[in-house]
């Protein structure tokens, strides 16, 4: 039997995957010692790099004096960077760092680590089939994102 792969369908089987894929991954989450909104703030900055600080406080709905305390714990751990905006020099821009962008790859790695073995139970086209389609979606969001 044949089931229909529409993007409905794929994008709740992704979405239960990466679901599966972070509660795999709450050991490394946890040794990493990151607050959920610390998180939060290095994954908008992960998708974007470079985001001033009032985008962050109004995407995650507090003010931007409540965004400060979270964006200085981060400063310190060598996280993100603040930076003057070019254009206007009011404006405060946060940059994920590159031992920022460490962390988030080892966070993500974390959860991928943990499927290894259901992958090593999988049959060789199987494998085969999900590293096509993998690069596939990689290919499509790399395009999406203009990298």
């Amino acid at each position: 039997m044949t089931t229909a792969m529409d993007t409905t369908t794929l994008s709740t089987q992704l979405g239960d995957l990466t679901y599966q894929m972070l509660v795999a991954g709450a050991n490394e989450s946890a040794r990493i010692q990151l607050t959920m909104p610390q998180l939060k703030v290095l994954l908008l900055l992960g998708a974007e790099r470079n985001v001033p600080v009032s985008s962050i406080a109004q995407r995650m709905s507090v003010s931007p004096p409540n965004v400060t305390g979270i964006l200085d714990r981060l400063e310190v751990r060598g996280y993100i960077q603040r930076q003057q905006d070019r254009r206007d020099r009011r404006v405060v821009r946060i940059v994920l760092t590159e031992e920022g962008e460490r962390m988030l790859h080892e966070f993500a790695a974390a959860g991928a680590a943990s499927l290894s073995g259901t992958i090593d139970r999988l049959t060789t086209s199987d494998r085969h089939a999900l590293s096509q389609g993998i690069a596939a979606l990689q290919r499509a969001l790399s395009t999406e994102s203009g990298a």
